[in-house]
């Protein structure tokens, strides 16, 4: 059977491109948690979930932050969100720096929203303002989550579970387990400040 040049041209492309990577549900924090000392660092105060990876050389790293502004007239609050270690994104080089960078949030396998961020060397920066306010809380306050970036479509899945509370509380004491209530007044209480509100 004879190919054509385009024809070999055509399957060469198919068999190396770049696929989508898709991650199983990382196991993560149900509630959000703050070290008592440790975790007020430029005026922000850091809120961490932490994912748990049974066989990985370090099995429960912190994949999510909240940093929360104390003054949200001077700087804005945001989450960062890191992918896990080892993982490579297909869309593009994990070390990239992209200032501007669209996320599609898929929220409780019911809905989906639309984040704007920005990446860098393996983070996604995401801050809440007046423009993200109720799509930033949805994210903060589900129990799933999947979100997909780039080119090709890239995903990472989060799966919220008190089982990981219970795992982490067993090693580290001196922390403060945030409920969702807690962080859903956070949200509000500076989104009355960005609007004018007192």
């Amino acid at each position: 059977m004879r190919f054509c040049l385009t024809t070999w041209i055509v399957l060469i492309a198919l068999a190396t491109a770049a696929y989508a990577v898709t991650l199983p549900a990382i196991p993560m924090h149900a509630g959000w948690i703050t070290f008592t000392k440790i975790e007020e660092h430029n005026g922000f105060k850091l809120f961490r979930r932490y994912g748990y990876f049974r066989h990985a050389k370090n099995s429960v790293p912190n994949l999510i932050i909240f940093n929360c502004s104390k003054d949200v007239r001077k700087a804005a609050s945001y989450l960062t969100f890191i992918l896990p270690e080892d993982f490579q994104p297909a869309s593009f080089p994990r070390s990239t720096w992209l200032p501007k960078i669209d996320v599609r949030f898929q929220i409780n396998d019911k809905s989906s929203a639309l984040m704007p961020g920005e990446y860098h060397n393996g983070e996604f920066y995401f801050d809440l303002n007046i423009d993200t306010t109720d799509n930033f809380e949805k994210i903060m306050l589900a129990d799933k989550l999947a979100m997909s970036f780039g080119n090709k479509n890239d995903v990472i899945q989060y799966e919220f579970t008190e089982k990981v509370d219970q795992l982490f509380s067993a090693f580290i004491k001196p922390v403060i387990f945030c409920v969702h209530q807690e962080i859903s007044q956070k949200v509000r209480r500076y989104d009355s400040l960005l609007s004018g509100g007192r």
